[in-house]
């Protein structure tokens, strides 16, 4: 009996399972068929019985457009109550499901197919809400990264719009992990200091600092108390600025700018002086070590494979102990040892400790340093002024130092904030106030805000010279701006030489002639134009050369042609010494009233100097006076004068003569370079010495 009735169970349950399946069937039919009306009936009738078949043909319906159940939430919810039902449903529903064409794979596109046409909606109505709706119902969208980026690009666009502190700690609060964040948090920090300093008072940066004390911009709210009340730079000033505000970061700054005020010249005696005046300086053993270095030079030596420092006597101060030395600067000497980069004082201490990766000597007090192939920049007590995240750093100039990553410039402050942001194309260091940079392909110029004052639509453009103008090029044409931005130039000519002595060359049609620093032609264009008329056509002291008809002349700033145009070349004219020129193939020298001095007999010559002149024959240089008297007892592959010393070359070996021509360093080194104050580096055989010609006496280390 009990078999008989376990049997007539399993019958009735095929039964009503055959008389689902025939449903679900009809269902699916009537889909086909775009009887959405019976289709959705039917699928809503089975809900229970077909967990998976139901829901998802409910999805397609209303994920069709073509029907007025259209509706992508609903299908997105059925589509995925499919998806999670279908695991757990038993092999036999499987294989009825997979008879229906359902299984994950179908499910997946389908739901991959509402997804996109929810994307393509909110991509149609772009906005911040719009894609925060496709954001919270399709949570698995392969669109997701792109709808909550557009979202956060829309919303953050918005606030920048606003530009305030409120919208941007709004924005933060909503989207913590935006990319925009740390920008948002950035400008949040900037407008908090902004609005809450508007009136740029000092009780406003005090208060600011007392309500804020973990702000990024406490430290320039201290900058802006240290500005103020020290705006008069003096040591009275400085001295009343640590006595008001001890915990100010710059009072050690303040203590500096006294030493330094004080003890201007950095003598002995004053650095003596300025230790009994002021015994709570914080600095005193730097104190005791200039007290005890100041006037000593330090001179980098190779001991084996290692170098150390020596003094002006050969005495050793500094062992050698390290792989690499750079010439002490501002009293620290820059160090390499097992690859890393420090700073020691005069005292041989580590001042900065080895570690960095590479390093540039000091220079205005800061250094360039790196870590993990970025740059920064340190002070003389190791401090970040500007944070070691860049991939290229410059020295400060005009206050700001153009930093970059390694896709775009800008500029920081000596307090590392960024005053320029990190957007540019292209950027030169600030010189005289201003800075080339690059936008969309074009070149325009800056000033230190940041401030376009010559805006970027030109094809070449080089920096405000000390005239304050520049010479631009559009397309093909030359024009001069002045740092009003302002063409004062015509872009119409061929080519711009350098301003000198407050004239520039102009050519034009094959002529050039000259203008001033108004951009006014005052030399008329008409001589004859070559290309390296801008380097020797150059103004200097009053005078220029100029070509007319194959041949040179000499013009003064007035335009008057001293010299005719007769000859084949000259040298630079000068009121007093003879001047080079040529004729005939050959050098000669005449005075300023074009009588010829000496002869055409030299191969090359130079403009006297001091009443000598460096000329060169078939065998070589030589200096002869103003009979033409040779004053050397031989020849010379080179000659070159720095101040009262000559350097010469002969046979790939230099040596040096004094100003009376006497030889103090024989033809035996194959370098003799300026080293630091008056004194020479020498190398000879691959070893390195030193040379002081005030008292003709070679610098080596004592064993």
């Amino acid at each position: 009996m009990n078999i008989q009735k376990t049997i007539l169970l399993l019958i009735t349950l095929m039964v009503v399972e055959i008389a689902s399946a025939s449903k679900i069937e009809k269902a699916f039919e009537a889909l086909g068929k775009y009887d959405y009306f019976g289709a959705k009936e039917l699928f809503e009738k089975l809900k229970e019985k077909e967990p998976v078949a139901s829901p998802y043909g409910l999805s397609i319906i209303f994920g069709r457009n073509d029907n007025p159940f259209y509706n992508l939430d609903s299908a997105h919810i059925y589509v995925s109550l499919a998806e999670i039902r279908l695991p757990s449903v038993e092999e036999k529903e499987k294989e009825d499901l997979r008879e229906l064409n359902i299984n994950a794979k179908a499910i997946a596109e389908w739901k991959d197919s509402i997804d996109y046409k929810a994307w393509q909606k909110a991509k149609e109505i772009n906005t911040t809400e719009s894609y925060q709706k496709f954001i919270s119902r399709n949570t698995d969208a392969e669109q997701l990264p792109n709808a909550i980026a557009l979202r956060n690009e829309l919303a953050f666009k918005h606030a920048r719009e606003v530009n305030s502190a409120r919208v941007y700690k709004v924005f933060m609060e909503k989207y913590p992990m935006a990319d925009q964040f740390i920008e948002a948090q950035n400008r949040y920090e900037e407008r908090l200091f902004e609005e809450f300093t508007e009136s740029k008072s000092l009780l406003s940066y005090e208060n600011f600092i007392k309500t804020h004390p973990e702000s990024p911009y406490k430290k320039e709210a201290q900058d802006s108390i240290y500005s103020i009340t020290t705006t008069q730079q003096t040591i009275r000033a400085y001295k009343e600025f640590i006595r008001d505000y001890p915990d100010n970061p710059n009072t050690e700054i303040a203590w500096r700018n006294i030493y330094k005020l004080y003890t201007a010249d950095y003598s002995s005696q004053r650095i003596i002086e300025f230790r009994i005046e002021y015994p709570d300086y914080p600095f005193l053993d730097e104190l005791m070590t200039d007290m005890k270095l100041a006037s000593k030079v330090f001179f980098p030596f190779k001991k084996g494979d290692k170098y150390g420092y020596m003094d002006e006597t050969g005495e050793v101060m500094i062992e050698a102990e390290y792989d690499a030395v750079e010439p002490y600067s501002e009293g620290l000497g820059l160090v390499v040892r097992d690859g890393m980069v420090g700073f020691i004082n005069k005292a041989g201490d580590t001042d900065i400790s080895i570690s960095y990766e590479d390093a540039e000597s000091f220079n205005g007090g800061l250094a360039i340093v790196a870590m993990n192939e970025k740059y920064g920049m340190i002070d003389r007590t190791n401090k970040k002024v500007v944070p070691l995240q860049y991939d290229l750093v410059s020295s400060f100039s005009s206050g700001l130092a153009l930093v970059a990553n390694d896709t775009a410039y800008g500029f920081v402050n000596k307090h590392g904030a960024e005053v320029v942001p990190i957007n540019l194309e292209y950027a030169t260091d600030f010189e005289n106030g201003f800075a080339v940079v690059d936008a969309d392909g074009k070149k325009g110029i800056i000033n230190t805000l940041g401030r376009l004052v010559v805006p970027a639509k030109y094809d070449w453009l080089e920096n405000f010279n000390e005239y304050m103008v520049c010479r631009a090029k559009r397309d093909t044409a030359f024009g001069l701006i002045d740092n009003n931005g302002a063409e004062i130039l015509a872009f119409e000519y061929d080519k711009i030489g350098e301003f000198s002595d407050s004239l520039a060359l102009v050519a034009k049609d094959g002529k050039y002639g000259y203008v001033n620093t108004k951009g006014e032609l005052v030399i008329d264009l008409k001589y004859d134009f070559q290309t390296e008329a801008t380097v020797w056509g150059v103004f200097e002291n009053g005078h220029t050369k100029f070509f007319k008809k194959d041949k040179y002349g000499m013009l003064d700033s007035e335009g008057n042609e001293i010299f005719p145009a007769i000859f084949e070349d000259l040298g630079k004219y000068s009121d007093k010494e003879l001047i080079a020129v040529k004729k005939r193939g050959k050098w000669g020298y005449a005075d300023q009233n074009l009588r010829l001095a000496l002869p055409y007999k030299y191969e090359l010559t130079k403009t006297f100097v001091e009443g000598r002149g460096k000329v060169k024959t078939e065998e070589g240089w030589m200096l002869i006076d103003e009979k033409g008297k040779s004053l050397l007892d031989s020849t010379y592959d080179e000659i070159d004068q720095k101040d009262s010393l000559y350097f010469v070359r002969s046979n790939g070996k230099w040596g040096l003569l004094d100003h009376e021509l006497k030889i103090i360093l024989p033809l035996d080194y194959e370098s003799i370079k300026p080293f630091q104050y008056r004194y020479l580096q020498l190398i000879k055989n691959g070893v390195i010495t030193y040379f002081d010609p005030k008292f003709k006496m070679i610098i080596s280390p004592k064993s």
